[in-house]
């Protein structure tokens, strides 16, 4: 564990954004699908609840650590690619949403710290 702590490429940050990203766009809808969970499920649990409060969290650690603002792109990018992938066009609505709860994120830590 310790090595993976110290790998260079993990220590960047628009790797860390990306990876966890990775894993909110991509990875967990695929394992709710695999669990057989169901859309409506998948949409209020993951998409709503899951991914809006990562987005809010990253925007906020996106201010706190002084990261650029471009980051919070990372998410609703690859959910949008996701959707063209696999799921219905209406899930093109979480796309602005995630990056609005990111901007907020941002400007809530911003507010904070005067």
């Amino acid at each position: 564990m310790n090595k993976l702590k110290q790998n260079r490429f993990l220590q960047q940050v628009w790797v860390r954004y990306f990876l966890v990203a990775l894993v909110l766009a991509v990875l967990l809808p695929l394992i709710f699908g695999w669990l057989g969970i169901s859309k409506t499920w998948r949409v209020g649990l993951l998409f709503m609840l899951i991914n809006g409060c990562a987005a809010f969290m990253i925007g906020y650690r996106i201010q706190k650590t002084r990261a650029p603002w471009y980051h919070i792109l990372y998410l609703p990018v690859l959910f949008a690619l996701m959707v063209v992938v696999r799921y219905a066009d209406y899930n093109y609505w979480f796309v602005p949403i995630y990056f609005l709860l990111s901007y907020l994120g941002i400007n809530t830590a911003y507010e904070r710290r005067k």
